[in-house]
C-alpha cells in the first residue's frame, strides 16, 4: 500500500536563518523584497510576529513599530534580503540528509518550498510502526534544531494538506503536530474538511472561491466540474483529483552526493614514517582510480591518521582546479605530509575526496612544438597555473592565495570579498555588471581619500579641487549618482558620486558625503 509522509517545516526561510546563526535568536528576524510599495517583509521571526509585525508590512513601519516599543531597529533586529534560491538549496540539501528515514526523499516543486515528501511504503515495520515512524522522523528533525508538522497518508496531495492544515480530531493531544490517516475511509472523511488552502493553487484562485462562498475541499466536490473547469481552468480540478488519490503524482528521489574514500586498517600498529607514507600513496592511488572511472576531479582530500588509542592527526590538501594527475598529487600530498606530527603508532589511514568536480578537457594542438609566433592562437597555460596556484596554497596556507569576488553591496569599498582559489568548486554565472566600463574607474582605492574641492554652489558639482598637492581644474562632470546604504546598518553611508576629468585629459570619481558635507578622491579611470 502507497504511504507518503510529508513533513512541513513552517516559516522555513526564518527556521534556515536561525538553525545557520542561533546567535541571532534573541534579535528579531525580518526578511524583506523589493515590492511595489517599497521593501515589504515577507517573513519574520515568532517574537516578531508577537510584537504586531506581519508578512505584507513595509519595513518602514516595522521601524516605527519598534520605535512605538523603545526600541531601536539597529539594536533590535537584524533585517536581511528573502533569498527563495537559497531557501530551496538548503531544502534539497536537507532531503538527501533526510534519506537515513526513507530511500526516496523529494522536495515539494510548488514554490516558495517548505515541504519534503518521503515515500514511507513498507518502511513501518523497520521503525516499529507508522507512530513509531512519525516519532522518530520529527525526533530527528528536532535534534537539528528544526520544528516540523507531519502527515501520514495514502498520496502525495492528502499528506501535504494535512501536514499545513492538521485536524484537530487527529493531531495529538501534546501539540506535537504529528497526523496519521490510518484507512481510505477516515482519509476521504478528512480531506472533506481540509480548507481550500490545502489544495495548493495560487492564492489568487484562492480568493476567488471565497468570494464565491467555497471554503473547504467537501464544499467544492459538490460543484458540478464542468462549471469549475469554465470558470477557474483546470488547475483547481487537478489539485482536487490529486488530493482525492484519483490523479497519481511522481516523486524524484533526492540524489545522494557520490562518496569517494579508501581505508587501510592494520592488524600491528606502526610509527614508521616511510611505512605511513606508503600506506598514504596506496590510498591516493585508489582513489584516483576511483576519481578516473566517474570522470572526474579532486578539488579537496583529506587524511586522518588513527592511533590504537584513538587519537588523531590529519592534513587537507586543496587545488585550485579539478585534477586525478598522480603526479601532480602525489607531490601536494608529500608537502603536507611532511608537516604532520605522528602521535604514536598508527593502526588506521582514512583518507576522503571531499569535494570534487567533472574535469576540464580541452583539444590539444596537432605540433605542440609549434611556437606561438607561428601559431594563430596564444598557447594554453592553464594547467601551469593551476599547478603554481597549488604549490603555492600548498606551501604557504590555503587562506593565502585568494580571489576577489563581487558582493552585492551598495557601499563601493566592501562590495567585495576575498575567497581562497582552491579547495572551491567551480563557480560559473551569467550575471553582468549593470554599469558600463566607463561608469565605474578601474583603479579604486582601498579607502577614500579626503581632497579640498571648490564647487559653484553648496549642493552643486565640482569644478576644481586639489590632491597630492596639485591642483585640477574640472572639465567636464557626469553626476551627481547617489549611493546610499540602508538604514538598519548602524552607520549609514549617503554620498553623491560625480564622475569628472579635468583639463589635462585625467578622469576621476569623487564623491560628496552629505551627513559633513567633505570630498573624497575614491578612485581614477586613467
Amino acid at each position: 500500500m502507497k504511504r507518503i509522509l510529508a513533513v512541513w517545516l513552517p516559516n522555513w526561510p526564518i527556521q534556515r536563518w536561525q538553525a545557520s546563526e542561533p546567535e541571532q535568536r534573541d534579535r528579531v528576524q525580518v526578511l524583506s523584497q523589493v515590492e511595489r510599495r517599497g521593501q515589504c517583509v515577507v517573513a519574520c521571526c515568532d517574537r516578531g510576529y508577537q510584537m504586531g509585525i506581519r508578512p505584507g508590512m513595509p519595513v518602514a513601519e516595522v521601524n516605527t513599530l519598534l520605535q512605538a516599543r523603545g526600541l531601536s531597529a539597529t539594536e533590535a533586529m537584524t533585517h536581511r534580503p528573502y533569498d527563495p534560491a537559497a531557501d530551496r538549496e538548503a531544502l534539497e540539501k536537507l532531503a538527501r540528509w533526510a534519506c537515513r528515514f526513507s530511500p526516496c526523499v523529494d522536495v515539494e516543486q510548488r514554490e516558495p518550498a517548505d515541504t519534503l515528501l518521503l515515500d514511507a511504503s513498507g518502511l513501518a515495520p523497520l521503525f516499529g510502526g507508522e507512530d513509531s515512524l512519525l516519532c522518530q522522523v520529527q525526533q530527528g528533525f528536532a535534534r537539528i534544531g528544526l520544528k516540523s508538522s507531519l502527515a501520514l497518508a495514502g498520496n502525495i496531495g492528502t499528506a501535504w494538506g494535512l501536514a499545513h492544515h492538521p485536524p484537530a480530531e487527529l493531531a495529538q493531544r501534546d501539540g506535537t503536530g504529528r497526523t496519521l490517516v490510518s484507512s481510505d475511509t477516515e482519509q476521504e472523511s478528512l480531506v472533506r474538511q481540509l480548507p481550500i488552502e490545502a489544495l495548493r493553487i495560487p492564492a489568487t484562485l484562492i480568493e476567488t472561491l471565497h468570494l464565491l462562498g467555497l471554503y473547504h475541499v467537501g464544499q467544492l466536490m459538490q460543484v458540478p466540474r464542468g462549471e469549475l473547469k469554465a470558470r477557474l481552468g483546470m488547475e483547481p480540478l487537478v489539485r482536487l483529483d490529486q488530493v482525492l488519490g484519483h490523479k497519481t503524482e511522481v516523486m524524484q528521489a533526492a540524489r545522494l552526493p557520490q562518496q569517494f574514500a579508501a581505508q587501510w586498517i592494520l592488524e600491528h600498529p606502526t610509527d614508521h614514517p616511510e611505512s605511513i607514507h606508503t600506506m598514504v600513496m596506496r590510498l591516493l592511488s585508489q582513489l584516483l582510480q576511483q576519481l578516473a572511472a566517474h570522470d572526474l576531479g579532486a578539488l579537496k582530500l583529506t587524511c586522518v591518521l588513527q592511533t590504537a588509542n584513538r587519537r588523531e592527526t590529519s592534513f587537507e590538501v586543496g587545488l585550485f582546479r579539478p585534477s586525478s594527475c598522480n603526479k601532480h598529487l602525489r607531490g601536494l600530498v608529500d608537502t603536507q605530509f611532511e608537516r604532520i606530527r605522528i602521535p604514536g603508532p598508527i593502526q588506521e589511514v582514512t583518507m576522503q575526496v571531499v569535494q570534487f568536480a567533472r574535469l576540464e578537457k580541452r583539444q590539444q594542438s596537432l605540433f605542440q612544438e609549434m611556437s606561438w609566433k607561428d601559431s594563430s592562437a596564444p598557447p594554453d597555460h592553464s594547467q601551469e597555473i593551476s599547478g603554481l596556484v597549488d604549490r603555492l596554497a600548498s606551501r604557504l596556507g590555503r587562506d593565502a592565495v585568494v580571489r576577489p569576488r563581487l558582493v552585492a553591496d551598495a557601499q563601493p569599498e566592501l562590495a567585495f570579498s576575498h575567497t581562497p582559489l582552491v579547495g572551491q568548486p567551480p563557480r560559473r554565472t551569467t550575471r553582468r555588471s549593470e554599469f558600463g566600463p566607463l561608469e565605474r574607474p578601474w583603479q579604486l582605492q582601498s579607502s577614500p581619500t579626503p581632497i579640498d574641492v571648490t564647487a559653484v554652489m553648496p549642493d552643486g558639482p565640482p569644478i576644481q579641487f586639489r590632491w597630492q598637492g596639485e591642483h585640477h581644474q574640472v572639465e567636464r562632470h557626469w553626476g551627481p549618482e547617489r549611493i546610499e546604504t540602508g538604514w538598519w546598518r548602524r552607520r549609514a553611508v549617503r554620498r553623491d558620486y560625480y564622475r569628472v576629468e579635468t583639463t589635462t585629459g585625467h578622469r576621476f570619481w569623487i564623491f560628496r558625503e552629505l551627513t559633513r558635507q567633505n570630498w573624497y578622491l575614491h578612485g581614477s579611470f586613467d
